[in-house]
């Protein structure tokens, strides 16, 4: 019975597409939307989302993100990365912030997208050039290339 189950974990690995090299990976912003974060006394807070398009060579999709996420993902390299010169790179790097007035102004949407989408390209240039040497950090190459699959995996 042992036997049988193995069998089929193993056919079932086999199954999986293999996923391509953060290399062959490409994002940009497509669109945004405005939605009602939070009740603050008689004002609503409200929180912008933005669509980034990501690109594979066998496939694509939109994963719908707030800036709260890209701090994050931010904040996740910066702690778990004691690489030198990715952090110093990193620091380099405008992380957008939440503007604090006019959010639905449709001038402060745009220069977000298009901070965002700048943000979005140099990071993930950062990233692809980091794992590609990683003969001389493995570790923490699989940290940054996990942190990143993670933050733009496809919705299920």
């Amino acid at each position: 019975m042992a036997k049988s189950s193995v069998t089929r974990i193993s056919s079932v690995a086999s199954e999986l597409p293999s996923s391509p090299s953060l290399a062959d990976v490409n994002c940009c912003i497509q669109g945004t939307c405005l939605s009602k974060a939070s009740m603050l006394g008689l004002f609503s807070s409200v929180e912008i989302g933005f669509d980034i398009r990501v690109d594979e060579p066998t496939r694509s999709w939109v994963k719908r993100c707030t800036l709260k996420d890209v701090a994050k993902l931010h904040e996740t390299l910066n702690e778990k990365i004691v690489d030198e010169s990715f952090r110093e790179e990193l620091s380099l790097l405008a992380c957008p912030k939440q503007p604090l007035f006019k959010r639905r102004d449709m001038m402060v949407i745009k220069g977000l997208c298009v901070d965002l989408d700048h943000y979005i390209d140099e990071l993930l240039k950062l990233c692809q050039r980091f794992t590609a040497a990683k003969a001389k950090h493995e570790n923490e190459s699989m940290i940054v290339e996990s942190s990143l699959r993670e933050f733009l995996a496809a919705p299920i």
